[in-house]
């Protein structure tokens, strides 16, 4: 285990810095209106581990079971888009009313033809 990962932080209340940000994504699920989130910034600023929190927060013992996590830059091929995302939004909730939830780290990588796909499934299964 590396040691960033070790000493990721395990909830909320251990990031420091970004209040606004965590207080907006408590509302969303007070609310009950997750929006699709876009998070753009530097390299090590915190936003791997603000989505792994957020999943976590959201589905608390059902994360695993109602959200995929990508490393968009391992595989940025269409096949993965195709097979492991569909497939997986393809099936309903379990044991939450909230929506499955999907994370692609650093999709910026995806190929032309994955982000297509990947916008046609989000028009699709919104």
């Amino acid at each position: 285990m590396s040691l960033a990962e070790k000493y990721r932080p395990q909830k909320f209340t251990d990031l420091y810095g970004r209040d606004d940000i965590i207080e907006a994504l408590v509302n969303f699920k007070k609310s009950n209106n997750i929006p699709n989130i876009l998070m753009i910034g530097p390299a090590g600023t915190g936003k791997t581990t603000l989505a792994k929190l957020w999943i976590k927060y959201l589905h608390g013992n059902n994360a695993a079971l109602n959200s995929i996590e990508q490393n968009s830059s391992d595989d940025t091929s269409i096949d993965v888009i195709r097979t492991k995302i569909k497939d997986f939004v393809m099936k309903k909730s379990i044991g939450s009313n909230i929506p499955k939830l999907i994370f692609l780290d650093e999709c910026d990588k995806l190929s032309s033809a994955a982000q297509c796909a990947l916008k046609k499934i989000m028009e699709s299964y919104s």
